[in-house]
């Protein structure tokens, strides 16, 4: 990724000169593309992104909810659509992280493979019972 690609990639993540990125499930080559990652574990991290192809592997990105909840920064990149088999589409996913406590609150693209949601923490109490129910209700 060349050097103008890199510093647009950092702005539309959110990352700053000197923070620490640690990745989760990322393809084999991002560690040598985004900006700030050097290793450093989830817990220490100034922004955590983590990389899913489906819904059932949610439950592994849990460091990635508890940076949200930290108020760090927390992204979930996601296969965009026709690019890698998926059974993840955007709207979808927004829905389903909120049962970890988190809302998405932005959407961004990565690269020509993948997106990324923006997380945060629910804002209500509220919102969480109305997750809990959306994701209860058939169809929901």
């Amino acid at each position: 990724m060349k050097w103008p690609e890199f510093s647009e990639l950092a702005r539309r993540l959110g990352i700053s000169a000197g923070d620490k990125v640690a990745l989760i499930n990322a393809p084999s080559d991002y560690a040598h593309t985004l900006p700030g990652v050097d290793g450093s574990s989830p817990e220490l991290a100034d922004a955590v992104i983590g990389f899913t192809a489906r819904r059932g592997e949610l439950d592994q990105l849990a460091a990635v909810y508890v940076a949200a909840l930290a108020g760090r920064r927390a992204w979930i990149g996601y296969p965009k659509p026709g690019r890698l088999a998926t059974d993840l589409r955007r709207d979808e996913l927004a829905r389903d992280v909120r049962r970890y406590g988190v809302q998405s609150i932005e959407s961004v693209s990565i690269d020509r493979m993948w997106s990324g949601l923006l997380l945060h923490p629910l804002e209500t109490a509220e919102n969480a019972v109305q997750a809990d129910i959306d994701m209860a209700w058939p169809g929901g």
